[in-house]
């Protein structure tokens, strides 16, 4: 059997360490993230009216000073951290891949949206981790797949906003891996790890999607959910029309010689 690459252990009943048995190099937008060398990653959970005005000074006072090595990357999250999901593949019979995610559905995110920010009570939080050798460039690389292949999800769920939806409004995305002037040089979805990481992510959140919804899309007839999708597309579309249609969107626009 196969050594796992990451050890789980819970400090609390809301607080999860994610340690890495390699030595990993992170690019996240998490707390303390950045493109950086961690021992590894908390995930804790908070109240869904959870509000700091200092976050950063919220979470070392509240998690790492509790802790003798304080070198983690931080993520929060609504979502009971105790149903995150984890799934393991092997790319290329060689590297191993250890996903982890929270996955909550609100508040849902657009573009179009008329209120910017409400109370945490959601977060999409998307850990992909492996002892493949990567370079710096290829670790960005699949950054942008995690990232895009966790919008794609979204996109196909029945979420609704104002405009088509791209996860939560607090969601984070860390990926970790062996970085190396030799690694892979880019992870898009045309390339073995990146198409293997991005299928991850796409069903790890259709998963959890189908778990939260399944009584609301089972119980409607196969009209009932093609009249809802057809729908909302055409008010979509009917918003994107009339937005660039709209005087003050095109006055707004650069003049263009064609």
């Amino acid at each position: 059997m196969t050594e796992e690459l990451v050890k789980e252990t819970f400090i609390d009943e809301r607080t999860l360490i994610i340690e890495p048995k390699k030595e990993l190099t992170y690019l996240s937008s998490g707390i303390f993230g950045g493109y950086v060398k961690k021992r590894g990653i908390i995930i804790r959970t908070v109240d869904p009216d959870f509000h700091a005005s200092n976050i950063q000074d919220w979470c070392i006072k509240n998690i790492l000073e509790k802790l003798a090595d304080k070198n983690y990357i931080v993520l929060l999250t609504a979502v009971n951290v105790k149903e995150r999901i984890r799934v393991e593949e092997v790319v290329e019979d060689k590297y191993k891949v250890t996903l982890i995610a929270t996955v909550g559905f609100s508040p849902v995110a657009c573009i179009e949206r008329k209120i910017i920010y409400k109370p945490l009570i959601g977060t999409i939080n998307i850990i992909v981790l492996t002892d493949a050798k990567i370079t710096q460039q290829g670790l960005a690389d699949l950054y942008r797949t995690v990232t895009e292949a966790k919008t794609v999800a979204i996109v196909d769920t029945l979420l609704h906003c104002d405009s088509r939806p791209m996860g939560t409004l607090t969601d984070t995305i860390t990926v970790g891996a062996v970085v190396c002037e030799k690694g892979y040089l880019t992870c898009g979805v045309a390339t073995t790890i990146g198409n293997k990481i991005a299928k991850m992510v796409y069903r790890v959140i259709m998963r959890r999607y189908l778990e939260y919804f399944n009584d609301y899309i089972t119980n409607m007839s196969i009209g009932d959910l093609v009249n809802e999708i057809v729908l909302r597309e055409l008010e979509y579309r009917r918003n994107i029309v009339e937005k660039l249609l709209s005087k003050d969107d095109l006055d707004s626009q650069p003049q263009r010689n064609l």
